[in-house]
């Protein structure tokens, strides 16, 4: 995932696509259609000539599904403004209240935001081709849809862990099963303040499991980080061997991918977290953001988008390429946990003061 909502990430526009044409090709157009998109949309996509996004995905990352887009429709000039979740969502909901439309389409990983934007009248609505595959978790019918899915799960780095630790990993079935696990003083997490990826484990364990599970863990002398990149180095450097809940498949990954001792499993119920696209109601230029919001779920678009951002699919039958979903130690979780978005931001007050009385942080 990205760096932590403590610090805003990279910033700024990157120009992925050629200039634009003054009309639709026929390629273009014709490619519209198989999107379910008619000509004439795509027509004043084309005369519109420019996409502005707002990447909650960092611009490396993008570039890839962002140029194939273009490809199709080399009339557009595509812009991606990459920064975090709460960076982006500050700076839209700023200019929209400002009047000073500059975003087409908008990115978050926070249902409780995207749900604010709806309830604002902020978010355009367009149902894409295909929306219905997708599971109602994932999407704000009419609103939003998601583009992948980064899940919670456990991580270790392999050069650090003894056979008897190993073992313990390949019994764990449940997160209940996390919390008896054997690495006191071998551990680290990420601050609860750090985003949505932090609210919903610590909510799911406090929930569904009760105020021992978080003290079972500050037991066990926890290092607590500010995001999930700068524990994803320490993990990666051997600095601890274990950690009890993170988004791994991003940010982790990375490092695996250039080498890390690292692997990870995902207990049950799934923790899952929505990476989602809207189309802004005052967008600069709707009918081309109408055309990304297409491609993005198409059967194509969605493989797209999982296979340069290490998300997973959010919806059935996408081919996952995935390196990391390869490995023989990698596997998805077979259920998922209903999480209930607006009672987690309501009680989000009361979890980061219990925070920081749990882990003295």
């Amino acid at each position: 995932m990205k760096p932590s909502f403590m610090a805003t990430t990279a910033a700024g526009l990157i120009l992925f696509a050629s200039a634009g044409m003054a009309s639709a090709q026929d390629a273009e157009i014709a490619a519209g259609k198989a999107l379910g998109v008619p000509q004439e949309v795509v027509e004043a996509a084309c005369q519109e000539g420019k996409l502005d996004v707002y990447s909650l995905i960092l611009a490396d990352e993008a570039k890839h599904p962002a140029t194939v887009f273009a490809q199709m429709f080399p009339c557009l000039d595509v812009s991606i403004y990459a920064a975090s979740g709460g960076a982006i969502g500050q700076r839209f909901m700023s200019e929209f209240q400002a009047g000073t439309a500059a975003a087409d389409v908008i990115m978050n990983s926070s249902p409780a935001f995207g749900k604010r934007m709806v309830e604002g009248d902020m978010l355009m609505e367009y149902v894409p081709q295909g929306a219905e595959n997708m599971d109602a978790q994932w999407k704000d019918e009419g609103h939003w849809y998601a583009m992948g899915l980064t899940y919670i799960g456990i991580g270790y780095n392999t050069d650090e862990i003894t056979a008897e630790d190993q073992a313990w990993i390949d019994g764990v079935k449940t997160w209940q099963d996390v919390l008896e696990n054997p690495f006191a003083d071998r551990l680290a997490m990420v601050d609860i303040r750090a985003g949505g990826s932090t609210h919903l484990p610590y909510y799911y364990l406090k929930t569904e499991l009760g105020d021992q599970s978080w003290q079972a863990l500050a037991d066990e002398n926890p290092i607590i980080f500010n995001g999930i990149n700068p524990l994803a180095d320490q993990l990666a450097a051997g600095a601890f061997a274990f950690v009890p809940h993170a988004t791994l498949d991003t940010a982790v990954n990375k490092r695996r991918e250039r080498g890390a001792p690292i692997a990870w499993k995902f207990p049950e119920p799934g923790l899952g977290i929505p990476y989602f696209m809207g189309i802004a109601s005052n967008a600069p230029h709707p009918n081309a953001a109408k055309l990304l919001m297409s491609w993005s779920l198409s059967p194509e678009g969605q493989a797209t988008w999982v296979a340069r951002t290490g998300l997973a699919p959010a919806m059935p039958g996408i081919d996952d390429q995935r390196d990391v979903a390869q490995q023989d130690w990698y596997a998805l979780p077979e259920t998922v946990y209903p999480a209930d978005w607006d009672k987690i931001e309501a009680e989000l007050p009361a979890l980061v003061e219990q925070f920081a009385q749990t882990f003295g942080n």
